[in-house]
Parts: structure tokens; C-alpha cells; sequence
């Protein structure tokens, strides 16, 4: 009896056996089916890489596994976790960097034009200039200006900036103090930006000192040729550029009409792309300030659609501009923005953490207004009507994740709402915002940053080559310009692999 016993729980264990191990098949294979679907939604995940992108591919993904297995196990500094101010340092030094440097960008689509060109250029090049002057209010706020003769003005007394660079003790601290006043780049952001209203106040007060530099006819001229200097050799090839459009000075005081502005855009564009055939362009669009009462946007939205009419090649459309949290919401002016109707929009829309705000709302009146894309977007996951509505129509979203991050709306990168968009094939392009300012690239950093944190491990080159494509795909450049920049990309594209493994042939 008792062998019919253990022969019965001798086969039953083989059916269990078997039937567990069926079971734990259908599971895995169920499981690997969800993670290829997954993979199949991500950005970049059509493309098939060749053989010499799958050795540069290589390169990457192995320096990137180092970097998060040393964060995990080792528990080193994973840079897009902390503010970029306190991490700048090691993205430099690292491979993955020095990389994404050399790799063709495309377009940066989300630029503005007082944060285009570094701080140490205007420090070095622009204050060593004749006639400069500066002057310190009685709040201890700084102005810079360009005079033939400074006039008097009590209020903030005018000095030259040759005269007390001369007195200086040490011209280099001198110089770095200047440097230091035209940026928002600090030792302890946590602390010295304690709220998102902080750092803005400190941003827009150094865009209202390298204002009255730039500002300056001359200078103006030589700082967009700088601009496209810079661009160029962090290899990025296009521009569109939210620009103020300001009443440019001369020496003896005298100003110019805003428009005058695009002629000297125009301009310097012909001229540069005579000597820099690689550099696919800029636009402009015309950056109305959100602070301002209906009236002058009213005026602000005639003189762009004048200037659409006489600089068609060059006008991409218009914006607001500046802190939505604090400015007024896209509703306010809603009467004036429905009575044009030859201008494209390119709205700056939930910049903000706040969900059921007139701030976040700004991407309801955005997509009703027709925007072309959408600046940051930053609240876009909250809004799944508006998400789905971007997807379907190709409004692309810009993401600048640097700004977000030193603008206080996330803290560690890897928890930017932007990593959603990826992982499901967005319409996204990556810009940069105000590199100028926290002394950033002109695009590099935020590449950078985005391959590390708002992509997945697992995301690999593929996903850099779709965001660069991204870029020049979802420009308003004409379909006739847009093929010969992606054709121009490619090109530069093939110089960046065999770059890329050169320079790490010896490692």
C-alpha cells in the first residue's frame, strides 16, 4: 500500500513540476512581450543602426554603465541628480560629454536672444570696450551702458569701466566680478535660491544688466555673429531665437526703430553663411513680455506680422515671454491673439510644478491658439487631452532641462515629466533656453543631461540621432531648407563616428 502511496506523490510532483514550469514560461515570455512593446514606443526605436553606429553605439552604452553602476554601488555623484551649478565640473570631464560635444545637435529651437553668447565673452570682449560705463544704484543693483559722455545721474552714478578696472587691486577679480553679476550661477542654489520667484529674480535682473550691453548698436552686430560662432562649434547647425526685438542706442543716445533689429539680423545671417556653408540658419520670433497691459501686446502682434510681410524668410512667429507664474496668462490677452491672423505662435506654456492654475491652463489656450510647438511644457503629463492633442497634430514640445532644473521645477533630472514623453514617442526636441546664463554649451550640457536622465539605461544613440532629427524635423524651415539641413546633419553625422572612434581608439 505504501508503494502506491509514494508512487501517486511521485507522479504528482511531475505534474506539478511540469505545470509549474509551463506557468513560469508563459510568464517570462508575457514579460519580455511587454518590455519589446515598450522598447517599440520609445524615440528613436525605428531606426536600424549600421555597423560603424553600432561600434560608436558601443562606446556609449559601456561609459554609461559605468557611470550608473558607480552611482549605485559605489555611491559617486550621478550629476543629473544634483543642480547642474554643483555637477558642471564632472559632465566636463566625463567621456559621455566629450562625446556629445563632437555629435551634430541639429537646431536648437528654444533660445533667447539676450543668453546667447557666454559671459565671458561679454566680460572680455564687450566691457574692455571704449566708452563703457556702470553704475550702482542705491538697492545695490548694476546697470551697463555705452556713452560718449556720461550724463549725470545721481540716482546711480555713472563710472567707467576701464577707469576702475585701472584702480583695481587685481584686474582678474575684477573681471570675474562682472562675470559673476551676468550670471545666475551660484555656490549653493538649495540654499541662496530657496523658491522658483528667487532665481527668477536674479535671472531677469542679469538679462536687464547684458541688456544695456548688447543693446548697443555695435555691440549687437558683432554679439548675433558670436552667437552663430558658438552654436556652430558646439555643433548645432540651426536656430530659432525668442528675441525682444530692442530700440537699439548709439553713443550719442540716439535709438533705432525695433525693426532695425531684423535688418541687422538679416544681415549677419547672409554674411555668415557665406564663410560657414555648414550653418543651416536662425528664424526669429518675436518675444512679447507677459508683464505688459494688453495694449502694448496689441502693438507688440502688429509689428510682427509687418515684420512677417518684409522679412518672410527670416520671421518664424511670436511668444510671450518671461515668468508664467507671475505674468499674465495667455487668457488675458486672449482678444488680442484671436484678431491675428497671418503669424504663427510658439507658446511658453506650464512652466510651472502647479496643477489646475492659470499657469498650467496656458497649454489649454495654446493648443486652441494653433501654437506651432510648445515652450517647456513642463506640466504637460497633468494634461492628457493636451498630450494626446500634441501627438496627434505634431506640436512638438521643447524641453530644456538644465532651465527647468536651475529654475527649480525638478531637482533631479531623473524625474523630469519629460522621460514620459520619450518613452512613448513624443513629438519632443531638446533646446537649451539661457545657456549663456548658468554657463552652459549652447546645447552639449542638456544633450547630455537628457541621454543620462530622461532616458532610460537601456536607451542608446538611437534616441540622440531621433532628438537631433527632432530638431531640424519640427523647425518651420522651408520643406526645400529642412532637406538640405537633414542632408547636412547626415553628413556631419558621419564625421562625428569616426571622430568618436578615434578618440577612443586608445582606450
Amino acid at each position: 500500500m505504501m508503494k502506491y502511496l509514494y508512487f501517486a506523490l511521485y507522479l504528482f510532483g511531475i505534474a506539478l513540476t511540469s505545470t509549474t514550469s509551463t506557468t513560469l514560461n508563459a510568464y517570462l515570455e508575457e514579460r519580455e512581450r511587454l518590455i519589446t512593446e515598450e522598447k517599440r514606443e520609445r524615440i528613436g526605436s525605428n531606426l536600424v543602426l549600421t555597423e560603424k553606429e553600432l561600434q560608436v553605439n558601443g562606446i556609449f552604452m559601456d561609459e554609461r554603465k559605468k557611470t550608473i553602476k558607480s552611482a549605485i554601488f559605489n555611491n559617486t555623484i550621478f550629476p543629473p541628480a544634483l543642480n547642474f551649478f554643483k555637477t558642471k565640473h564632472l559632465i566636463d570631464e566625463s567621456l559621455i560629454f566629450q562625446m556629445i560635444s563632437k555629435m551634430p545637435k541639429g537646431g536648437a529651437l528654444h533660445t533667447h536672444s539676450t543668453s546667447l553668447v557666454s559671459t565671458d565673452w561679454l566680460v572680455q570682449n564687450i566691457t574692455y570696450r571704449p566708452n563703457c560705463y556702470m553704475c550702482r544704484t542705491f538697492d545695490d543693483k548694476y546697470r551697463f551702458r555705452f556713452f560718449e559722455v556720461a550724463p549725470f545721474n545721481p540716482e546711480c552714478p555713472w563710472e567707467s569701466i576701464a577707469a576702475l578696472r585701472r584702480e583695481s587691486v587685481n584686474v582678474a577679480e575684477f573681471d570675474k566680478s562682472l562675470y559673476d553679476k551676468f550670471s545666475v550661477v551660484i555656490n549653493d542654489p538649495e540654499i541662496q535660491h530657496v523658491t522658483v520667484n528667487d532665481v527668477w529674480d536674479d535671472f531677469k535682473e542679469a538679462f536687464t544688466m547684458i541688456d544695456g550691453l548688447i543693446q548697443h548698436t555695435p555691440v549687437f552686430i558683432d554679439y548675433i555673429e558670436q552667437a552663430m560662432e558658438e552654436f556652430l562649434q558646439d555643433n548645432v547647425q540651426y536656430l530659432e531665437i525668442r528675441a525682444d526685438l530692442p530700440m537699439l542706442y548709439n553713443l550719442d543716445g540716439s535709438k533705432y526703430s525695433r525693426s532695425y533689429c531684423m535688418a541687422i539680423y538679416q544681415r549677419q545671417l547672409r554674411k555668415f553663411k557665406l564663410r560657414h556653408p555648414g550653418f543651416s540658419g536662425f528664424k526669429i520670433i518675436v518675444a512679447g513680455d507677459r508683464y505688459l497691459p494688453r495694449s502694448a501686446i496689441w502693438a507688440d502682434l502688429q509689428l510682427a506680422e509687418t515684420l512677417n510681410h518684409y522679412y518672410p524668410e527670416l520671421m518664424a512667429g511670436y511668444d510671450l515671454v518671461f515668468q508664467e507664474g507671475r505674468g499674465n496668462p495667455h487668457l488675458f490677452y486672449i482678444n488680442e491673439l484671436l484678431a491675428v491672423n497671418n503669424l504663427s505662435y510658439f507658446f511658453h506654456s506650464g512652466e510651472t510644478n502647479w496643477q489646475g492654475t492659470s499657469i498650467d491652463n496656458n497649454l489649454v489656450d495654446a493648443i486652441l491658439l494653433n501654437t506651432t510647438r510648445i515652450g517647456h511644457g513642463f506640466a504637460i503629463s497633468k494634461h492628457p487631452a493636451i498630450l494626446q492633442a500634441t501627438k496627434e497634430r505634431g506640436i512638438a514640445i521643447e524641453v530644456n532641462p538644465i532651465s527647468n532644473q536651475v529654475l527649480h521645477l525638478v531637482h533631479d533630472l531623473r524625474n523630469h515629466p519629460a522621460a514620459m514623453l520619450i518613452s512613448q514617442n513624443y513629438p519632443v526636441v531638446i533646446s537649451s533656453d539661457d545657456p549663456a546664463v548658468w554657463d552652459a554649451t549652447p546645447l552639449s550640457h542638456d544633450f547630455y543631461e537628457t541621454f543620462m536622465a530622461l532616458c532610460g539605461q537601456n536607451d542608446d544613440i538611437r534616441v540622440l540621432k531621433q532628438l537631433a532629427l527632432n530638431s531640424l524635423k519640427y523647425s518651420v524651415m522651408s520643406p526645400e531648407d529642412k532637406e538640405r539641413a537633414i542632408a547636412l546633419w547626415h553628413q556631419h553625422w558621419a564625421v562625428f563616428l569616426d571622430e568618436v572612434l578615434a578618440m577612443t581608439s586608445s582606450i
